[in-house]
Formats: structure tokens, C-alpha cells, sequence
């Protein structure tokens, strides 16, 4: 695990994941329940066919769907853990940069609604998706310093 301090996400001086740096997001808007995040296709998301692997996709879906509620929730150690993902393919993604585009529905106490679109470099669209996500405090006691999880203790 790195020692380095982790930079903060464009959320309200949230801590940044360690997925956003292996992702290379770049966050172009986080504001008002909207967030629009652009994804490099990286070599190492590519299968044998030539598509990006379905999991990077829903993963690129489900960071922007968590960064519009993030940009809704009133303290930066407040999260919004994902508790139902669905994500519809609709067509192939052969090359990136992707554009994925996020609005909350209903954000309520304990739960919020959030849809997602992805486009291609070509802006068609390629990928919706729809979650439900948890509002909650972090759990900071679990999370060490530079960000990682700490290892459970027997």
C-alpha cells in the first residue's frame, strides 16, 4: 500500500478512491445531483474480441452515478455505497475516451435513486444504467490513512 497522502475527489474535499487513479477519471462536472466523468479505454480493459470487458463499463456507470449523490450529500465523510446496480449494454465499446453522464432521481434519508448514460468517442450511446444507493456515514475506523482498507484483525 502507498504511504503517499491520497489527493481528495472534486466532492466537497472528500478522500479520492484508489479505483478513480486505476480508472484515470476526469471529472468534468460533480454538482447539483449531476455528474459527468470522462474514462480513457485503457489497453488492459480490452478482452479477446476487441470490446472493453462489461465489468469496466458498469464500473465507469456505477463511480459517476456514486459522485452525483456524493455531490448531494451535506458532509464529505458521508458515502453512498451501491446497493442494487442494473446496467443495460446496448452496444459494443471498441474506444474510448467514454463519456458518462449521471443524474439522481430521489434522494432521500437513507437511499437515493441515480440514472446513468455512457457514450463512445463517436457520442453514441453505448450503456445505461440505473442504481440504488445507501446514504451513510464512512466508516473511517475500517479505512486507513492513505485511503485502503485496513486488513481485518482475527
Amino acid at each position: 500500500m502507498s504511504t503517499e497522502p491520497q489527493p481528495t475527489s472534486p466532492v466537497r474535499g472528500a478522500p479520492s478512491a484508489p479505483i478513480h487513479h486505476l480508472l484515470q477519471l476526469e471529472v468534468l462536472e460533480c454538482a447539483a445531483g449531476r455528474a459527468r466523468i470522462r474514462f480513457p479505454a485503457r489497453d488492459q480493459f480490452y478482452i479477446s474480441n476487441g470490446t472493453v470487458q462489461g465489468g469496466i463499463v458498469a464500473t465507469w456507470i456505477d463511480t459517476t452515478m456514486a459522485f452525483a449523490v456524493r455531490s448531494l450529500l451535506p458532509r464529505p465523510e458521508m458515502g453512498s455505497p451501491t446497493i442494487e446496480l442494473h446496467i443495460t449494454y446496448l452496444r459494443p465499446v471498441r474506444a474510448g475516451p467514454m463519456l458518462a453522464e449521471a443524474q439522481v432521481v430521489r434522494l432521500g434519508r437513507t437511499v437515493a435513486y441515480v440514472e446513468a448514460s455512457l457514450f463512445d468517442a463517436h457520442g453514441r450511446l453505448v450503456a445505461r444504467g440505473t442504481s440504488t444507493q445507501m446514504i451513510r456515514e464512512h466508516d473511517r475506523g475500517r479505512i486507513h490513512p492513505d485511503g485502503h482498507p485496513r486488513e481485518e484483525q482475527p
